[in-house]
């Protein structure tokens, strides 16, 4: 009886060494993870605002992020398949367009508007609005059922987002229209965010893999913004020094080099926040967007 028992309380002890395990190597990744995007993000951020005291075509410089994401998203897809021989998920078009284009064209929407508000107000300005996207993304994920009602989630994110702007409140300088492009891009972030987890949360469309959503979606973000990016800033473009009038190739590449570097940014924050939704609820990933928030507030306020 005692052999038995013994023999039992080992195995009991090698299966709570593997749970423990996995529980770490989760909480590893997780941590790879959460930190890859805050890096990219923050960094991104403040890499933009420098960027438009130079280049003032923020939806120009976003039509190039999204062109550079769908190359890189298709060159690591290729090398995949040329790797192990076995092809990536190929949506056909009626899917693509039902399913694809509603977080395709909320995110293009959103990515740009926000990248405009840049131009026109601070970043503690911009962090404290664009943090009102968790109220949208809680109202959201109760519309699309992903979210049960619940007082403590809904206080939870109030005294998040109530907290952010009591901190910001008086380092701000407002502007009316950024403040309007920014908080439209609030609401599309909440839209995005739950569109996006509906469509890799089904398994039927294979989209599970964050480099196959990010190569899928591009398209559908730069048919949403190109109009938009052509009526504001076509002609100017096109005559600047940056573009058909340029006076000095070299000037004129290393300000394009400075845009597609920021493309690489861009990619590697999105890689991560895709992947993000395996691993997250859609309200984890709302208070980890807050908390990769603060370090905005604490930059701004100590330059």
């Amino acid at each position: 009886m005692t052999g038995l028992e013994g023999a039992e309380g080992h195995r009991a002890r090698r299966r709570g060494g593997r749970r423990l395990g996995q529980i770490i190597i989760h909480c590893i990744r997780s941590l790879v993870l959460i930190l890859t995007y805050y890096a990219c993000s923050i960094g991104l951020t403040f890499y933009q605002k420098r960027l438009f005291r130079d280049f003032k075509f923020p939806l120009t410089v976003v039509i190039v992020h999204l062109f550079m994401k769908f190359v890189l998203a298709g060159l690591c897809r290729a090398t995949y398949t040329l790797v192990t021989g076995i092809p990536r998920v190929m949506l056909n078009w009626d899917v693509y367009w039902r399913k694809v284009l509603p977080p395709g064209a909320a995110a293009g929407l959103d990515i740009g508007l926000s990248q405009w508000s840049l131009e026109f107000i601070t970043v503690a300005l911009y962090t404290m609005s664009k943090s009102t996207a968790l109220l949208f993304i809680l109202a959201f994920a109760i519309i699309f059922k992903l979210e049960e009602m619940s007082c403590t989630v809904v206080v939870l994110v109030v005294l998040i987002a109530g907290g952010l702007f009591l901190f910001t409140y008086k380092y701000t300088q407002f502007n009316l229209f950024g403040f309007i492009l920014v908080i439209t891009a609030s609401l599309l972030s909440g839209l995005r965010w739950t569109l996006s987890q509906l469509v890799m949360q089904k398994s039927e469309l294979a989209l599970s893999n964050p480099i196959d959503m990010v190569y899928h979606i591009q398209p559908w973000m730069t048919v949403a913004l190109l109009p938009l990016a052509v009526i504001m800033e076509g002609t100017a473009i096109a005559a600047s020094e940056y573009g058909f009038k340029f006076t000095d190739s070299s000037d004129a590449m290393y300000m394009w080099g400075r845009v597609m570097f920021g493309a690489v940014l861009a990619f590697f924050m999105e890689v991560s926040l895709k992947t993000g939704f395996s691993h997250f609820h859609n309200v984890r990933n709302a208070c980890h967007e807050i908390v990769r928030q603060s370090p905005f507030l604490l930059i701004h306020y100590f330059h």
